[in-house]
């Protein structure tokens, strides 16, 4: 079974509903594996909802959302 796959160069998050820190910008992210991590209420989790939602942009309940991936 073939299954397509997505590689993120950059993440780019100008206005997500729940980030509360302004924009966020990962610009070199490697090819394999990466892993994001730091404290509490940092934006690991709205990281993930904007890259969810960057994949599944029909999903409802997304809210009002910029992003832009290369």
């Amino acid at each position: 079974m073939n299954q397509a796959s997505a590689s993120f160069r950059s993440i780019e998050i100008r206005r997500m509903p729940g980030f509360q820190r302004g924009d966020l910008a990962l610009p070199d992210l490697c090819a394999g594996i990466n892993v994001i991590y730091g404290p509490n209420a940092s934006g690991k989790t709205t990281l993930c909802r904007a890259i969810h939602r960057l994949l599944r942009p029909a999903d409802p309940g997304g809210g009002d959302v910029s992003l832009r991936a290369s």
